[in-house]
């Protein structure tokens, strides 16, 4: 309790006054604050645009890979993400609670690695089915597993007791999503014409690493005080699924709530996976 009278105290001799504030959201941030806010906002941008630029060529050597065929696409990558939730549901919580010990930068900087496998060895990965299958597992479902919780939790440490003020971040962070995917045709379309449809890839690989670079720069957000020791009596499924369900009708609607909505995402993924393949860029 004293610790966090301290950190309370800390706050509101760090935060900009009323008579200072003009009203606006940077204006009622300290200037750590600030540069964390401007550098979550571009690794996220950058992530956007890495996602969207690569989605011509993932498509084209994946209909390319089943002979055309896009049933065959669909079964394949419904596959694919039954195995990747498979394994995120498993190693999640533990990246998550190992970045309640060691800290959140290190192991967001981690998991983008398996972003940067999956684009530049495209190469392997597009040799055959089961190299698909191999590589969307280990780098989404391993790899990667836990980085945008642990990326979310590192927003939380300085924001969660601040809801109005952390919604107001978020938002201006949507908006700059949208805009990156906004301008992420028109790299594609440059690229592809430059340098090929595969070059896609290798571009992807570079915003990643941008991102990497950006994330390893950003001050720590938990504090060596604040820190807990890793349990595994935490760091499964089963121990998060009892906190969500058994501590209130609220959360327990939100828990639903959000299931589905993932859900309905992954339903949506599995079709779109066929029924958007990409055509020739020049058209």
């Amino acid at each position: 309790r004293e610790r966090e009278r301290e950190r309370e105290r800390e706050r509101e001799m760090d935060s900009p006054s009323e008579e200072t504030s003009d009203g606006s959201l940077m204006s009622q941030l300290t200037p750590q604050e600030r540069t964390f806010v401007l550098q979550q906002r571009f690794i996220e941008v950058v992530c956007k645009m890495a996602t969207s630029v690569v989605m011509p060529h993932w498509n084209s050597s994946y209909l390319e890979l089943c002979g055309g065929d896009s049933g065959l696409m669909a079964w394949h990558y419904g596959k694919c993400a039954l195995y990747v939730s498979s394994l995120e549901m498993f190693f999640s919580p533990l990246i998550a609670s190992l970045s309640d010990q060691l800290g959140r930068k290190h192991l967001c900087s981690w998991g983008r690695v398996g972003w940067v496998i999956f684009f530049s060895g495209h190469r392997i990965r597009d040799r055959s089915l089961a190299h698909r299958a191999l590589f969307e597992a280990i780098p989404w479902g391993i790899i990667q597993a836990g980085t945008w919780p642990v990326f979310s939790a590192a927003h939380s440490d300085l924001f969660g007791r601040r809801p109005e003020l952390s919604a107001r971040v978020k938002s201006a962070d949507g908006f700059w999503i949208d805009l990156a995917g906004i301008f992420s045709p028109f790299i594609v379309v440059a690229v592809a014409r430059l340098f090929g449809l595969a070059a896609l890839e290798h571009f992807s690989s570079l915003l990643t690493l941008a991102s990497m670079a950006i994330q390893l720069c950003m001050v720590e957000t938990l504090k060596p005080e604040e820190r807990k020791p890793f349990r595994l009596s935490t760091a499964n499924p089963f121990s998060n699924l009892q906190l969500l369900f058994r501590n209130g009708s609220g959360l327990r609607r939100l828990t639903i709530s959000t299931s589905l909505w993932f859900w309905c995402q992954e339903i949506w993924s599995t079709q779109s996976a066929y029924r958007m393949v990409s055509a020739p860029v020049d058209r």
